[in-house]
């Protein structure tokens, strides 16, 4: 007589699935990550523009523009931003220049001047 048969699955059927799901996530993964990217590259444009939003604020109250210490950080306005970017402001006589340097090589360096210049670099910021 044979043993009752056990109704769990066996090695082979294992490790089958586990083949399936590794190449369901290496083929996921890289769509994940340009995703992720691009939502916080669309997240720091924003940011730009409620610091120019601020700037101008600043002129009409000071007849000046803002200098960095007097803008928020970047933490308060949005922490995936701050961790992937640095806050730049150059005061010009025409007017102003904001950037974001990239501390990560996959996003762009964004700048926006005081005109509506939008600018975008490839390159790596400060490290």
């Amino acid at each position: 007589m044979r043993p009752p048969r056990s109704r769990g699955f066996n090695l082979l059927e294992m490790a089958v699935v586990l083949a399936i799901i590794g190449v369901l996530v290496s083929v996921a993964l890289p769509s994940w990550r340009s995703a992720q990217l691009q939502q916080v590259e669309n997240e720091a444009r924003t940011v730009l523009e409620r610091l120019d939003l601020k700037q101008k604020l600043h002129w009409q109250r000071y007849a000046r523009y803002a200098l960095e210490a007097e803008l928020p950080p970047l933490g308060a306005l949005s922490e995936s931003v701050a961790a992937e970017y640095q806050l730049s402001v150059e005061l010009t006589p025409e007017g102003y220049r904001l950037s974001l340097l990239s501390l990560n090589a996959d996003l762009p360096s964004i700048g926006l001047t005081h005109s509506g210049l939008w600018t975008q670099s490839s390159s790596k910021g400060p490290e």
